[in-house]
């Protein structure tokens, strides 16, 4: 008998010594602590020599333990959303192992909860659509409400989706003023924003839409816009700005400043561009354009925006040459002198290389004959072989596949021509 007592005993004070030091102690809620229906609220607690996750309880005053969380972690706080179905009264929260063996608990001192008066609600109907955009100096945009279960003022904000930056669009309006109109003003940056009205803790918000920096309507000719040179069947690009504006444009080329051709009757305007092909001749009486005093003039169907070239442009024919002499089948014998002709337009101020070659490819292959000949000479006169010397000097001979190229080159382009096959007679 004495041995069991003994063994029961050192069962107790081996239990006792593992317990000691096992404590919860419930933080929040605190005495006289009042807790709405319908509120959340954090219950805190501290915890020392427990392991393990731990459940939560609501204790009343009288009456049986309800259950607010069956497991949580043990990490000191738990949000608690206080359901309807909890009757008000007086109650403890009950922070305990979810064990019983042990069973560790901390119990916080007794608090409130209150069947509390609705709280108040905003609820923002306009601007509403997320992804909407607002112009800021523009069109003042409309900003509607309805709430329930508040009266006086409330305050209204701009809400910055990416910095939160409140910007006051009024301190103190009647909270049944729905609508309001209101100007964006330039001191709001552009970007993503919410509107917020709020009366104390009771904030209403809208959907989140774009504001946009005011840009006045604009219609400018960018190109060309005075001292180009077009040439003749060529594609050339009307470019323009256009900023606001929606619809049509109509395209017109002037001549002295008078309409001389419409390009386009009725163009997009918010392409920015119109491809247009330079005529090339009058043929089937289409007007003939070369000249100096041409300009471009773009406006708007309804005549309210418009612009013209700066300065005049150029037309000029399109750059060519055209070899006529030699001709097929024409011999010419070394030391003869010959003339070298051909028809050329729209190189003014440009030089030619006139250059032999033969289309075997051998034995000379290919040899200028003269470089820097002005383009609008059209002719040169050459000592048939005189450029032979050296290790380049052709056997004596016939040589019936001979050819002369003429060659000019400029910014993007290049022009050449060559004659026929033609025989050159070596001695």
């Amino acid at each position: 008998m004495k041995k069991t007592l003994l063994i029961a005993a050192l069962a107790a004070w081996i239990m006792g010594g593992f317990l000691w030091g096992q404590t919860i102690t419930v933080t929040a809620p605190v005495a006289g602590d009042d807790w709405c229906v319908g509120s959340t609220h954090a219950i805190t607690w501290t915890s020392s020599g427990v392991t393990g996750a731990l459940s939560i309880k609501l204790r009343p005053e009288a009456g049986t333990l309800l259950n607010i969380k069956s497991s949580t972690a043990d990490d000191g706080s738990f949000t608690w959303s206080i359901d309807d179905a909890i009757p008000p009264g007086r109650y403890r929260v009950r922070v305990r192992t979810v064990s019983d063996d042990p069973l560790i608990y901390g119990d916080s001192p007794l608090f409130t909860v209150s069947a509390c008066a609705p709280a108040g609600s905003i609820t923002v109907n306009s601007p509403m659509e997320t992804g909407a955009y607002m112009v800021r100096g523009a069109t003042p945009m409309a900003i509607a409400w309805t709430s329930s279960g508040i009266t006086g003022d409330v305050r209204i904000e701009l809400e910055n989706n990416d910095t939160a930056a409140l910007f006051l669009v009024a301190a103190s309006h009647p909270y049944n003023g729905s609508p309001l109109s209101y100007s964006i003003p330039d001191g709001v940056s552009p970007g993503t924003y919410r509107v917020k009205i709020s009366q104390g803790t009771v904030v209403g918000r809208s959907g989140r839409f774009g504001i946009l920096a005011y840009v006045a309507p604009s219609l400018s000719l960018v190109s060309p816009n005075g001292g180009e040179t077009l040439y003749q069947g060529r594609y050339h690009t009307i470019e323009w700005d256009a900023h606001n504006l929606d619809g049509n444009v109509r395209i017109e080329l002037l001549r002295g400043g008078v309409v001389y051709q419409v390009l386009a009757e009725s163009h997009f305007v918010n392409t920015g561009f119109f491809t247009w092909r330079n005529i090339l001749s009058s043929s089937g009486g289409v007007k003939y354009m070369l000249g100096s005093d041409f300009k471009i003039s773009i406006r708007t169907l309804d005549r309210r925006f418009r612009d013209v070239s700066d300065a005049s442009f150029t037309i000029q024919a399109q750059p060519g040459v055209w070899l006529v002499k030699p001709a097929a089948g024409e011999v010419w014998e070394e030391d003869s002198t010959r003339e070298i002709r051909w028809n050329a337009q729209g190189l003014e101020g440009r030089t030619v290389i006139i250059i032999l070659k033969f289309t075997s490819g051998s034995p000379l292959n290919i040899r200028p004959i003269a470089e820097g000949v002005p383009a609008m000479d059209k002719r040169y006169t050459w000592k048939v072989m005189d450029l032979d010397s050296g290790p380049y000097n052709l056997r004596p001979g016939t040589y019936s596949d001979a050819v002369i190229s003429i060659v000019t080159e400029g910014s993007g382009w290049r022009c050449s021509s060559a004659s026929k096959e033609f025989t050159i007679l070596k001695r």
